[in-house]
C-alpha cells in the first residue's frame, strides 16, 4: 500500500489541529454533565412548585417530552443522595454521573460506608473490567477486520446500552424494549424480501 509520508511541517499542523478538537471534545463532555446535571436541579425545583394540572403546560413551554422530563427529574433525585465528597470524587475520576447504571452503583456502594475515593474507584473498576470482559468476548478475524456477524453484535448491544441507559428501566425491561425493536424489523424486512413461495412440482423434493 502507498503511503503518502507527512513533511515535519504538515505533521505539526495536523498534531495542532487534532489537539484543538480533541480539547473542544473533552470539553464538550464536561460541558454536556455540567449542564444535564443543573438542568435536572431546576427542572426539579419546577416539577416541586408545579401543579399537576400545570405540569403538561410547563412540559409544552419547555418544549420537551414527558420521557425526557422523567430523566432530567430522576437524575436529579438521585443525584441529591449521592453526597457531594462521593459526587467529587467520580467526577475526579472521570465517571459519568449522567449514566443511569453508573448513578445506581454509586448508590449502591455508598450504603457500605466506603469513602468516597474507594466508591469512585470501585465503580469506575466494575465498568473498565465489563467493558475489557466484552472486548475480550470478540476474537479477532485472521484479517484483522471484524466480521459481519460481530459487527452486527455490537450495533444490537450499542442499542442496548442506549436503551437502558436512556429509559430508567430494569435490564429485563431493556431487553424487552430491545426484542420488541428486533421483531418490527424483522416484520418489515418479512414483508419487504420475502418471496412468494411456489407451489410444489411433482419433482420437488
Amino acid at each position: 500500500m502507498d503511503h503518502n509520508l507527512l513533511t515535519d511541517e504538515d505533521r505539526t499542523s495536523l498534531e495542532s489541529q487534532f489537539n484543538r478538537e480533541h480539547e473542544q471534545a473533552v470539553q464538550g463532555l464536561t460541558t454536556f454533565r455540567t449542564h444535564f446535571q443543573r438542568a435536572s436541579e431546576l427542572l426539579l425545583q419546577l416539577h416541586s412548585g408545579t401543579t399537576e394540572g400545570q405540569w403538561e403546560s410547563l412540559l409544552m413551554r419547555l418544549n420537551i417530552h414527558r420521557s425526557t422530563a422523567f430523566r432530567y427529574l430522576a437524575a436529579a433525585k438521585e443525584l441529591k443522595e449521592i453526597p457531594v465528597a462521593i459526587r467529587a470524587a467520580c467526577e475526579a475520576t472521570g465517571l459519568d454521573l449522567t449514566s443511569v447504571p453508573v448513578r445506581h452503583k454509586v448508590l449502591e456502594l455508598q450504603k457500605t460506608n466506603s469513602k468516597p475515593a474507594q466508591i469512585a474507584e470501585l465503580v469506575g473498576e466494575e465498568y473498565l473490567h465489563k467493558r475489557k470482559r466484552r472486548t475480550s468476548k470478540t476474537p479477532m478475524p485472521p484479517n484483522g477486520r471484524p466480521s459481519p456477524d460481530e459487527n452486527v453484535r455490537e450495533l444490537l448491544l450499542s442499542i442496548l446500552e442506549n436503551v437502558y441507559r436512556n429509559s430508567n428501566e430494569s435490564l429485563d425491561a431493556a431487553l424487552k424494549k430491545l426484542d420488541s425493536i428486533r421483531d418490527g424489523v424483522r416484520e418489515v424486512f418479512v414483508e419487504q424480501h420475502q418471496c412468494p413461495t411456489r407451489p410444489k412440482g411433482k419433482h420437488d423434493v
